[in-house]
């Protein structure tokens, strides 16, 4: 109907409402049709694609424009354009210095979804994250803890499980899940929010995967001393040692190699424990 009058894209805008200050712009359900309408136009007109994005470029704030190109990859008519826009954007903000967490919610990935893994915006992102700890060395960003923040452990589980289910994503769910682990670790978050995050088994493979077990050992000790997650500490050690036991450690090796590592000795009985009940004859 709007394309048949040659509505202009910024009177859909108005049209629409999206203009109003009171309504955030991301809960705004109309930004699907907006967006819905720029992709008819761009068909009908393609040589403007250029054109029209520069135009909001001048006309919305960067969160909003951001937010407009997220919802703009999802049509082939827009998706390149929109992808080059934000690598653009992203470059600049690099040069600007300025911090992961603000360029996260700046991109609207705040707002992307349990698909938020499977976004290319996302992989740019990480790439961003990378490149900002090599330029500040002494400033170091994660880019697991904004994953925590803004979507809670329950939506961590959720997207991390989505990208899990697709062969192409599958690599970037485990790393995310052995960062935001390190993260609970690391910021003593109650056992309850990590369990609703992973299993135990799960949760011991991926850390050793960046940690051998006397470092692990180290990283349990340290956040044993805080009562929230002495409870969460036991049931690590008690998958590491079920993890020994599959692995048919020797306990006389376990002891030279953990030697000196405090508590090793109490950890190291309840794995021979384990293991002469497994072997007796």
């Amino acid at each position: 109907m709007w394309l048949s009058r040659e509505k202009f894209v910024d009177d859909v805008y108005k049209l629409l409402k999206l203009d109003y200050p009171n309504v955030p712009f991301y809960e705004n359900l109309a930004l699907n049709t907006w967006v819905a309408y720029m992709n008819a136009f761009v068909k009908e007109n393609p040589d403007k694609i250029s054109t029209m994005l520069s135009t909001l470029g001048s006309q919305l704030n960067e969160r909003k424009l951001n937010q407009v190109l997220l919802v703009a990859q999802k049509y082939p008519s827009m998706k390149s354009a929109a992808t080059k826009i934000q690598t653009e954007k992203i470059l600049r903000y690099l040069a600007s210095n300025q911090s992961p967490k603000e360029i996260f919610t700046l991109l609207g990935l705040d707002h992307a979804g349990d698909t938020i893994l499977r976004n290319p915006l996302f992989k740019s992102w990480m790439n961003y994250v990378k490149d900002f700890n090599k330029k500040n060395p002494k400033h170091q960003e994660s880019w697991a803890e904004p994953l925590r923040t803004h979507y809670q452990w329950y939506g961590t589980q959720k997207l991390v499980g989505r990208a899990m289910q697709s062969p192409s994503t599958v690599k970037t769910a485990k790393l995310a899940e052995k960062k935001l682990l390190k993260l609970a670790l690391d910021q003593e978050e109650p056992p309850t929010n990590v369990f609703k995050f992973m299993y135990l088994d799960e949760a011991v493979d991926g850390l050793r995967k960046s940690y051998n077990d006397k470092a692990l050992l180290k990283m349990f000790n340290a956040a044993k001393k805080n009562p929230s997650t002495a409870k969460l500490v036991d049931n690590l050690q008690g998958a590491l040692i079920n993890k020994w036991l599959a692995l048919k450690k020797q306990p006389e090796d376990l002891k030279v190699f953990l030697s000196n590592v405090a508590l090793a000795d109490a950890m190291i009985a309840r794995y021979t424990k384990k293991f002469d009940a497994t072997h007796a004859s």
